[in-house]
């Protein structure tokens, strides 16, 4: 009966796509895939995300359709797994200059405990119209919806508060939830002037659970324009003004955001921006307003598209009727360029956060960031780029801290006889302490990926991933790929992917992983 389905499928779609590239008026291409995927799994589900939506099943998929109309319209479009539980789809349809139109849908799920039958499955889908009656008009509208349903286990830390009990495990927790969210807006251009309105209303909707149902609105006004008579300096606004509330409590909270700023070219050399920020909310079941202003300033010097320097400041303030905090930043960022294809980049931040009442959780705040990147790019498309980044945070009032540095080498390469190949070497460690405890970590990532030219109509694909991490935790996480792709005659390919998964902790007894994933898959390239 199974295999009699997804004939029936495979027929009905073959009509739909005959139908329709008879269609005057349109033309182009697309193909028809079908792929078996061949699962051997064993040890705990939970441990490889990899594999969370990989099914031992047949799938069939629509890829590359691209289609053109006589009269100026564009379709692009891909189905993938349209008859299994991992589907997903992206479609845009659009005429440039005057409207488009985008859909999308994905499906996936996750995994909690070892035999996989604790489980959650997560859609997200939305469609977006944009419209253009005028050339100095753009109306857009546009609706989404996010759904999460399954059962998932408490001890993960996740979605505390939901019910216990429910699906008949008292270790498990159901959830059966749905987002959605419209919006409508519109917006005017008037030479370089913009002016913009969005509106906007989401809906939370607990299929378990009414008394756990929110909704929210939000009105947002936009402008953007240079300041007449002086075109180097360009101004931009916002206000926006909503509420959320809990729908069983009707008790709202008040939202309210003003944002100014401005850009200024002072010379070709020399240019500063700066943002203004203030937002106040207002919790109608408690009382409490809370305010929130933020102003920054950055300064940028160029020097002959070789060099530039630039440092910046930025202020923070939290008040409301129980506490208050500030903080200040600074930035210092630069770029040089020694040879045309050698570039330095660096980047020094250091924020300071005060809890001028000490009533916070967390208390005074020390933050210290450093980026450095060195690219170099070889005239034949070879490319080097090597990074370090440390960053470190200190709650000095409650006796944390918390270090993390890390250092990355990525070489890419391209041989044209032979094809095409990325390499990188990943070191991270990081350390985290308080008052009771202390969790450090040390971590390496190695990565490989190749494919080659076509040879003979067949091309070939390899890669691999490799993470070893010690110290507080000690795992090690290996996947392998493998592949080929030929191509046959009258638009037929087939394609061959192999992966190996192992997953191995040496702390936990239980987390342990081991897959084989063998993929086949027969595509047809059909001209309309």
């Amino acid at each position: 009966m199974k295999v009699l389905r997804l004939f029936g499928l495979v027929l009905l779609l073959t009509i739909c796509w005959s139908t329709g590239s008879a269609l005057a008026g349109w033309e182009g291409e697309g193909s028809i895939d079908l792929g078996y995927t061949f699962l051997d799994q064993v040890g705990n589900r939970s441990a490889s995300p990899e594999t969370y939506d990989v099914y031992d099943d047949l799938g069939i998929s629509l890829r590359g359709i691209r289609l053109r109309s006589t009269n100026g319209y564009q379709l692009n479009a891909d189905f993938s797994n349209i008859n299994l539980e991992n589907r997903s789809f992206n479609a845009r349809l659009r005429r440039p200059g005057r409207m488009n139109l985008s859909g999308f849908f994905r499906k996936t799920r996750r995994v909690y405990d070892f035999e996989g039958t604790t489980r959650t499955y997560r859609t997200r889908g939305g469609l977006d119209l944009t419209v253009m009656p005028y050339r100095t008009v753009k109306l857009s509208g546009g609706y989404s919806r996010a759904g999460l349903d399954g059962n998932i286990l408490p001890t993960l830390g996740l979605f505390n508060g939901f019910r216990e009990g429910v699906s008949g495990s008292p270790e498990e927790i159901q959830t059966d939830y749905s987002l959605d969210a419209y919006y409508f807006g519109a917006q005017f251009r008037l030479q370089k002037t913009v002016l913009g309105v969005r509106y906007r209303g989401t809906a939370l909707t607990d299929n378990l659970d009414a008394k756990q149902d929110r909704s929210g609105r939000h009105l947002q006004i936009t402008v953007f324009s240079p300041l007449p008579g002086y075109e180097r300096l360009t101004m931009d606004g916002l206000f926006s003004t909503g509420w959320n509330r809990v729908d069983d409590r009707d008790n709202k909270r008040k939202e309210t955001l003003f944002r100014g700023g401005g850009a200024w070219s002072l010379t070709d050399d020399w240019s500063l921006t700066s943002t203004l920020r203030f937002s106040r909310t207002d919790n109608e079941a408690t009382g409490i307003e809370t305010d929130n202003a933020v102003g920054n300033l950055f300064a940028l010097r160029q020097f002959a598209h070789r060099a530039e320097a630039g440092v910046g400041y930025e202020f923070r303030s939290q008040d409301d009727l129980v506490s208050r905090t500030e903080a200040n930043a600074f930035i210092l960022r630069g770029m040089y360029r020694p040879l045309e294809r050698l570039r330095l980049r660096g980047q020094v931040a250091f924020y300071n956060k005060e809890d001028n009442d000490k009533t916070t959780l967390v208390g005074d705040e020390d933050v210290i960031r450093h980026r450095f990147e060195v690219r170099y790019d070889h005239p034949d498309g070879h490319r080097l780029t090597i990074r370090y980044r440390d960053r470190r945070r200190d709650f000095e009032d409650i006796g944390a801290e918390a270090d993390y540095q890390s250092v990355t080498s990525v070489l890419s390469i391209k041989v044209p006889r032979f094809g095409t190949g990325t390499g990188s070497y990943a070191y991270s460690k990081g350390d985290y302490r308080n008052t009771s405890s202390e969790f450090a970590f040390e971590q390496h990532v190695l990565t490989a990926q190749m494919s080659s030219v076509r040879f003979h109509h067949a091309q070939l694909s390899a890669g691999l991933t490799y993470l070893r991490s010690r110290l507080s935790s000690d795992l090690e996480k290996i996947l392998f790929t493998v592949g080929a792709d030929v191509v046959l005659r009258r638009g037929y390919s087939v394609g061959l992917k192999y992966q190996a998964h192992t997953y191995d902790d040496f702390v936990a007894f239980n987390r342990y992983y081991t897959a084989n994933v063998f993929t086949v898959n027969v595509q047809k390239t059909v001209q309309f």
